[in-house]
C-alpha cells in the first residue's frame, strides 16, 4: 500500500530530537562588584589658618598676635584657648609664611624694631642642670639633641635644629635659678643672623632679665597648631 510522504504537523514519524527535554543555555559569567574610591579633603577652622602637610599628617598652623609682649607660658595658654597647641616649624615654606605675618604685626603695626614669636619645645631633662661638665658633654652640647618637641606639636624638628640663631642655644641661667628652657622665633628683618632663627629663652619671662629693653626677646604672639579636619569625598 502506498504511504504518502509526511510533511510535518506531528512527531510520531519524526526522528527529530525531543525539544521538550532540551535545557536552556545558562550563562557562566559573574557580575563584578562596583567599588568606589574615597578621597579625603582637609580643612582648617578658618581662612587665616595655614594648611601644611607634615609627613602623612595634615596640620593647621596660625600666628596669634599679641598687642603686648608675653611669656612663652602665656603664649601656650593662648593656643589652648583656640583649641590648639604651641607648635614648631617643619620647613622653610612654613617659616616664610609665619615670618611675613609676624613682620607685618610686630614691625609695621606695633612699630617695633624687632621681636619674637613663641614656639613649642623644651630642653631635655638631663640637660637642665648647672653642672658645667654635663652641659659641655653629649648630648647637652649637641644643638640637634639638647631640645625636644612635644608630640602635641606634630613637628619633625630637624629643620629647627639646623636653624639656630648665631651662638644659640646658649642655655643662659639667671641668679634665681631660672634656665632658658623654652624656644622662640626671632623676627628681626635688619639682621640676617637673627631673622627667622631659633633662640632658647626663659619660659616664664616676657623680657630678658639682664636687659628688659632689648625687644628682640619680646614675644608678640604665639605659633599655634592643630590637626586639620578631614572629610571623605566619594
Amino acid at each position: 500500500m502506498f504511504r504518502p510522504m509526511y510533511y510535518g504537523g506531528g512527531k510520531e514519524d519524526c526522528d527529530c530530537p525531543d525539544e521538550s527535554t532540551s535545557s536552556p543555555i545558562s550563562s557562566t559569567s559573574t557580575q563584578k562588584p562596583v567599588t568606589e574610591t574615597i578621597r579625603y579633603s582637609y580643612t582648617c577652622p578658618a581662612s587665616d589658618w595655614h594648611l601644611f602637610t607634615r609627613g602623612e599628617n595634615h596640620w593647621c598652623v596660625k600666628f596669634f598676635p599679641s598687642e603686648t609682649h608675653i611669656s612663652i607660658n602665656n603664649a601656650s595658654e593662648i593656643c589652648k584657648q583656640a583649641e590648639s597647641e604651641l607648635t614648631g616649624l617643619e620647613n622653610d615654606e612654613e617659616r616664610k609664611s609665619i615670618l611675613d605675618e609676624a613682620k607685618l604685626h610686630i614691625i609695621e603695626k606695633l612699630n617695633q624694631r624687632s621681636g619674637a614669636v613663641a614656639l613649642a619645645g623644651s630642653r631635655t631633662q638631663e640637660c637642665q642642670t648647672t653642672n658645667g661638665a654635663v652641659l659641655q658633654a653629649a648630648p647637652c652640647n649637641d644643638p640637634t639633641k639638647v631640645y625636644v618637641l612635644p608630640a602635641s606639636a606634630a613637628t619633625n624638628p630637624d629643620f629647627m635644629w639646623k636653624n639656630w640663631a648665631d651662638k644659640e642655644p646658649s642655655f643662659s641661667q639667671w641668679s634665681n635659678g631660672e634656665y632658658e628652657n623654652c624656644l622662640q622665633l626671632f623676627i628681626n628683618p635688619s639682621d640676617s643672623k637673627l631673622n627667622g632663627k631659633i633662640n632658647d629663652f626663659y619660659c616664664a619671662r616676657n623680657v630678658a632679665p639682664n636687659d628688659d629693653t632689648d625687644t628682640k626677646y619680646w614675644n608678640f604672639g604665639a605659633l599655634c597648631g592643630r590637626e586639620a579636619d578631614m572629610e571623605g569625598v566619594f
